[in-house]
Protein backbone atom coordinates (compact mmCIF):
# COMPACT_ATOMS: atom_id res chain seq x y z
CA UNK A 1 0.00 0.00 0.00
CA UNK A 2 1.25 3.71 -0.54
CA UNK A 3 1.74 5.97 1.56
CA UNK A 4 -0.05 8.52 -0.34
CA UNK A 5 3.08 10.79 -0.51
CA UNK A 6 3.64 10.62 -4.10
CA UNK A 7 0.01 12.04 -5.32
CA UNK A 8 0.11 15.16 -7.17
CA UNK A 9 -2.53 16.73 -4.40
CA UNK A 10 -1.99 14.93 -1.35
CA UNK A 11 -5.67 15.91 -0.27
CA UNK A 12 -7.04 13.70 -3.33
CA UNK A 13 -5.12 10.73 -3.76
CA UNK A 14 -5.93 8.66 -6.77
CA UNK A 15 -6.79 11.67 -8.89
CA UNK A 16 -4.58 12.51 -11.34
CA UNK A 17 -2.72 15.70 -11.40
CA UNK A 18 -5.01 17.76 -14.02
CA UNK A 19 -8.58 15.47 -13.60
CA UNK A 20 -9.99 17.89 -15.97
CA UNK A 21 -8.52 16.25 -19.26
CA UNK A 22 -7.89 12.65 -20.71
CA UNK A 23 -4.77 11.47 -19.89
CA UNK A 24 -2.29 8.76 -19.75
CA UNK A 25 -0.80 7.51 -16.71
CA UNK A 26 1.53 5.48 -14.93
CA UNK A 27 0.91 3.82 -11.73
CA UNK A 28 3.63 1.59 -9.54
CA UNK A 29 2.06 -2.18 -8.40
CA UNK A 30 4.20 -3.68 -6.19
CA UNK A 31 7.28 -2.45 -8.12
CA UNK A 32 5.94 -2.45 -11.54
CA UNK A 33 4.56 -0.29 -14.06
CA UNK A 34 0.78 -0.05 -15.07
CA UNK A 35 -0.44 2.29 -18.07
CA UNK A 36 -4.01 3.90 -17.35
CA UNK A 37 -5.91 6.08 -19.23
CA UNK A 38 -7.95 8.69 -17.21
CA UNK A 39 -11.28 9.65 -19.19
CA UNK A 40 -12.14 13.79 -17.44
CA UNK A 41 -15.88 13.32 -18.98
CA UNK A 42 -16.13 10.03 -16.30
CA UNK A 43 -14.00 10.82 -13.80
CA UNK A 44 -12.33 7.14 -13.93
CA UNK A 45 -9.15 5.43 -15.04
CA UNK A 46 -10.43 3.39 -18.04
CA UNK A 47 -9.37 -0.07 -18.98
CA UNK A 48 -6.18 -0.50 -20.87
CA UNK A 49 -5.32 -3.97 -22.25
CA UNK A 50 -4.09 -6.59 -19.91
CA UNK A 51 -6.66 -4.81 -16.89
CA UNK A 52 -10.30 -6.16 -16.84
CA UNK A 53 -11.66 -3.09 -16.13
CA UNK A 54 -11.60 0.55 -15.14
CA UNK A 55 -10.39 2.16 -12.23
CA UNK A 56 -12.08 4.41 -9.93
CA UNK A 57 -9.78 7.04 -8.41
CA UNK A 58 -10.20 5.30 -4.78
CA UNK A 59 -9.06 2.46 -6.50
CA UNK A 60 -6.27 3.85 -8.08
CA UNK A 61 -4.77 5.58 -4.31
CA UNK A 62 -4.11 1.87 -3.33
CA UNK A 63 -0.98 2.41 -6.11
CA UNK A 64 1.88 5.13 -6.46
CA UNK A 65 1.80 7.39 -9.05
CA UNK A 66 4.48 7.37 -11.40
CA UNK A 67 3.54 10.48 -13.72
CA UNK A 68 1.65 11.00 -16.60
CA UNK A 69 2.59 9.27 -19.80
CA UNK A 70 3.27 11.90 -22.77
CA UNK A 71 2.68 11.37 -26.45
CA UNK A 72 5.51 12.08 -29.03
CA UNK A 73 3.43 15.05 -30.46
CA UNK A 74 3.33 16.50 -26.58
CA UNK A 75 7.03 15.87 -26.33
CA UNK A 76 7.23 17.72 -29.78
CA UNK A 77 5.37 20.45 -28.15
CA UNK A 78 7.17 20.94 -25.05
CA UNK A 79 10.62 21.09 -26.61
CA UNK A 80 9.02 23.76 -29.59
CA UNK A 81 7.66 25.78 -26.14
CA UNK A 82 11.29 25.20 -24.58
CA UNK A 83 13.32 26.21 -27.50
CA UNK A 84 11.24 29.60 -28.02
CA UNK A 85 11.56 30.45 -24.20
CA UNK A 86 14.89 29.81 -24.88
CA UNK A 87 15.24 31.67 -27.85
CA UNK A 88 13.84 34.89 -25.78
CA UNK A 89 16.04 35.03 -23.32
CA UNK A 90 18.92 34.86 -25.89
CA UNK A 91 17.06 37.97 -27.76
CA UNK A 92 17.51 40.13 -24.53
CA UNK A 93 21.58 39.43 -24.44
CA UNK A 94 21.30 40.31 -28.48
CA UNK A 95 19.80 43.31 -27.84
CA UNK A 96 22.26 44.68 -25.12
CA UNK A 97 25.19 43.59 -26.81
CA UNK A 98 23.56 45.67 -30.21
CA UNK A 99 23.51 48.44 -27.70
CA UNK A 100 26.89 48.04 -26.78
CA UNK A 101 28.01 48.13 -30.10
CA UNK A 102 25.97 50.96 -31.10
CA UNK A 103 27.38 53.03 -27.99
CA UNK A 104 31.43 51.65 -28.12
CA UNK A 105 33.72 54.46 -28.96
CA UNK A 106 36.70 52.17 -29.48
CA UNK A 107 37.67 49.85 -32.06
CA UNK A 108 38.41 47.03 -29.22
CA UNK A 109 34.87 47.75 -27.94
CA UNK A 110 33.26 47.36 -31.41
CA UNK A 111 35.47 44.14 -32.04
CA UNK A 112 34.16 43.06 -28.53
CA UNK A 113 30.81 43.64 -29.21
CA UNK A 114 30.76 42.28 -32.89
CA UNK A 115 32.03 38.81 -31.48
CA UNK A 116 29.37 39.16 -28.76
CA UNK A 117 26.70 39.42 -31.66
CA UNK A 118 27.80 36.89 -33.78
CA UNK A 119 27.81 34.35 -30.88
CA UNK A 120 24.64 35.49 -29.90
CA UNK A 121 23.06 34.67 -33.51
CA UNK A 122 25.24 31.03 -33.82
CA UNK A 123 23.16 30.18 -30.66
CA UNK A 124 19.88 31.25 -31.76
CA UNK A 125 20.52 29.62 -35.43
CA UNK A 126 21.40 26.49 -33.53
CA UNK A 127 18.45 26.17 -31.29
CA UNK A 128 16.30 27.05 -33.96
CA UNK A 129 17.69 23.88 -36.06
CA UNK A 130 17.04 22.12 -33.60
CA UNK A 131 14.52 20.20 -35.59
CA UNK A 132 11.23 18.09 -33.55
CA UNK A 133 12.90 15.36 -32.30
CA UNK A 134 14.05 14.91 -29.32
Amino acid sequence: MTTLTNWPDLKRPGWPPNPERDGLYALYVGGALMARHWSAVRQFYTSVPGWPRGMSPFEASAFDFAGEILTPTQITEMLAAERERCLAAFHEHGERAKLGWNGSSSDEEKQYWRGALNTFQECCDEIRNLGDTP
